[in-house]
């Protein structure tokens, strides 16, 4: 058996819980970034901007086709600068249906 001295024992104890928590620390990380790759691409990265994007863009959110991306382009240009989701509900043929799917989708910043 190793014989140490008390100063010795609480150098070893501290290292220890160091290495202890470095080791988790590391492991949350990987955890974390498993999980958020495992959830797919930041959400920031898939949001489409409502005021700049083109009809092709605005085609892709869900509930909305092309006669409403055009519709929604055409309320923009002439009539308002979209400030919130519920600005949606002015443009012609874009249900509230429409308007619930694509919320998470979208964003209104320029």
């Amino acid at each position: 058996m190793f014989c140490l001295t008390e100063h010795e024992r609480k150098v070893l104890i501290l290292l220890t819980a160091g290495l202890i928590l470095g080791a988790t620390i590391k492991y949350f990380n990987l955890y974390c970034a498993q999980a958020e790759h495992i959830a797919g691409a930041p959400v920031s990265a898939t949001l489409i901007n409502i005021n700049t994007a083109s009809a092709q863009e605005l085609a892709k959110l869900p509930g909305i086709g092309p006669a409403s991306a055009k519709r929604i382009i055409d309320y923009r240009t002439n009539v308002l600068h979209f400030y919130s989701v519920e600005d949606l509900r002015h443009v012609k043929g874009v249900s509230q249906k429409a308007i619930d799917g694509a919320k998470p989708k979208i964003k209104f910043e320029d």
